[in-house]
């Protein structure tokens, strides 16, 4: 996408293939169709302007890019879109939405996420939506209507980043039916302290060992526990520590430090923990320099040959620490006079 319209180069030298105009902002990288057909989308200030699918060809002329249809039933802005069998599903304002990609017609609309993003779950026909508020839910992919299949509360404050699965991965591989929803209940009961990870665990596991039997059972239990140990103890150190500048071994040390001295509570407290100690600064230098300090007396330089008697008397009564009495008048003469 270029600003405005939509350009193609050769991936070899850059040479310029084909353009197509576009009065607006270019937004979002294009999505494929087909073999010859691609999704475009502008949009401006006030954001999405619609979708348009464009037909790209190659003749004795060049390429050229025609326009099949403009759509204003779906206008992403900043949010991605997916193509999944014959429809695109992405956002329109902040609301989701389905078109038909033979005409652009939108089938449906529901569904309020914010400025969220969304990732296809092709195999299951759903998608994977993650709102503006940190929220994950589960919608179908399909285009007869809005269903949404579940929704959990997933982090807390706002986000515009793609969400992602792992565990869904591993279950996929072993057949295990309904992966996606597995995998959002372990990624969502990762926030229960302790045992949260533990319970979500169950149900996959019992369904693959009714469904494979023992031994898929065990892969799944096993793949969860290597899985949320490199998160917990590799990854998420790694990733605090780029945050806080500490090192990952700092943070893996606390955990274990802090464990051993608070148990289960020290564990999850040990990296704010190290942050207070690491970077709070010592409270009682702070409280001493803050003291207001009396000036230093000024330096008196002592001529004592040139002193005469009653100077003298008054200079050793000020280095005995006695009250100082002010000189005679005729003093400064006769010390002048008087070794």
């Amino acid at each position: 996408m270029a600003c405005p319209g939509a350009t193609s180069v050769a991936p070899a030298d850059g040479t310029l293939l084909w353009e197509h105009a576009w009065e607006g902002a270019a937004m979002l990288q294009p999505a494929r169709v087909s073999e010859d057909d691609v999704l475009v989308t502008a949009g401006d200030m006030m954001g999405g302007m619609g979708t348009k699918r464009l037909a790209v060809a190659h003749g004795p002329a060049g390429w050229t890019a025609s326009e099949r249809w403009t759509s204003r039933g779906l206008k992403p802005y900043f949010n991605d879109l997916v193509v999944h069998d014959g429809h695109a599903y992405g956002f329109d304002g902040n609301i989701l939405a389905c078109i038909d990609l033979a005409d652009g017609q939108r089938k449906w609309k529901g569904g309020r996420y914010g400025n969220g993003q969304l990732v296809l779950l092709e195999d299951q026909h759903l998608l994977l939506v993650l709102s503006e508020e940190g929220e994950l839910a589960l919608v179908e992919a399909t285009p007869d209507q809005f269903t949404e299949i579940a929704r959990v509360p997933a982090i807390q404050g706002k986000t515009w980043n793609h969400p992602a699965l792992v565990g869904d991965v591993l279950l996929v591989a072993l057949g295990v039916p309904l992966p996606a929803l597995w995998a959002l209940l372990v990624f969502a009961a990762s926030f229960i302290p302790n045992v949260g990870t533990i319970l979500a665990l169950v149900p996959p596991t019992i369904l693959a060992l009714l469904d494979s039997g023992p031994g898929a059972a065990g892969v799944v239990v096993v793949g969860f526990t290597l899985i949320n140990f490199a998160q917990d103890y590799l990854l998420q150190p790694r990733l605090m520590g780029m945050e806080l500048n500490l090192s990952p071994l700092v943070i893996f040390a606390s955990i274990i430090v802090w464990a051993w001295i608070l148990g289960p509570a020290g564990a999850l407290l040990a990296v704010p923990l190290t942050v207070v100690i690491t970077f709070a600064p010592p409270q009682r230098a702070s409280s001493i320099a803050a003291w207001p300090t009396a000036p230093a007396p000024p330096v008196t330089r002592i001529h004592w040959p040139l002193m005469g008697p009653s100077e003298k008397r008054q200079a050793w009564a000020v280095m005995a620490g006695m009250p100082r009495h002010a000189p005679a008048a005729n003093s400064v003469s006769s010390g002048s006079s008087t070794a």
